[in-house]
């Protein structure tokens, strides 16, 4: 089994500092070199199935910061709607 996380890119928080500073949240100017790419869910499953793996599994951390601000979101937003509020995404596969 492999297991990856990576920062979440559909996040409120990652599009709304696209959206006013041209970048992503995590790949921010200053963070270089804790991320190198920014990724999508849909990428790492890509990645999984053209390295052989299947039945991938996505979660998301539900914990998420809320922008211009280092308060995180309530965990009730983080549980209805998980992709828009986490701050990490993580891909579990294993070999078919």
């Amino acid at each position: 089994m492999i297991i990856v996380t990576t920062p979440n890119q559909l996040s409120l928080l990652s599009k709304l500092t696209l959206v006013f500073r041209n970048e992503f949240s995590a790949f921010r100017a200053g963070s270089y070199p804790a991320h190198l790419t920014a990724l999508l869910e849909v990428d790492l499953r890509r990645m999984a199935r053209e390295c052989g793996l299947r039945e991938e599994i996505i979660q998301f951390s539900r914990s998420g910061r809320i922008p211009g601000t280092s308060r995180h979101y309530p965990r009730l937003l983080s549980r209805l709607a998980p992709r828009a509020f986490s701050d990490n995404v993580l891909m579990a596969a294993r070999k078919a």
